[in-house]
């Protein structure tokens, strides 16, 4: 049986099966959920994501990482959460004196996995992907996040709800 988690702003994560996964959508206010027996509040301002449980270690990888492979095999390093080019180019920080920041900014409009923040780290890009053609790297890259079809309903958009 497939689980997933649904993470929350405060840091609570929530496991759940796939047939109540499927059945979230388009819902929200108190839900019972009887493979753990509790009624959580379903809010989208407060889940952060829902993911596959078989994705778990790929993502806490991915998140953690320092250094990575884009899709077209451009090393890259994270700065203060932002993804640089990893070539080792380096500006002068104004405070110290010192080159310790690094000078190119990745643009996440022409690299989804920037905007995603899944970049893969190194050693998952050498072992998974740097074999694949660059179109199906891409792709598989960005699956890591592809979440399965909740039915007719689906979520509804932030800005509906605000509105």
């Amino acid at each position: 049986m497939a689980y997933f988690i649904i993470s929350l702003k405060n840091g609570d994560e929530v496991k759940i099966t796939e047939s109540e996964y499927k059945q979230l959508g388009g819902k929200s206010g108190l839900i019972f959920f009887p493979s753990i027996g509790q009624t959580i509040n379903i809010d989208p301002s407060t889940i952060i994501r829902i993911y596959p449980e078989n994705n778990t270690d790929k993502l806490l990888d991915r998140r953690n990482s320092k250094f990575g492979i884009l899709h077209d095999g451009t090393p890259v390093m994270r700065y203060f959460g932002t993804w640089y080019l990893g070539d080792g180019t380096r500006i002068e920080n104004p405070k110290t004196g010192i080159a310790d920041r690094p000078e190119k900014m990745i643009d996440p409009t022409y690299y989804p996995e920037v905007a995603r923040d899944c970049v893969p780290t190194r050693e998952e890009y050498e072992k998974e992907y740097a074999s694949l053609p660059r179109e199906k790297r891409l792709e598989a890259i960005l699956g890591v996040y592809n979440r399965p079809s909740l039915g007719k309903g689906g979520f509804k958009q932030l800005g509906d709800i605000i509105n």
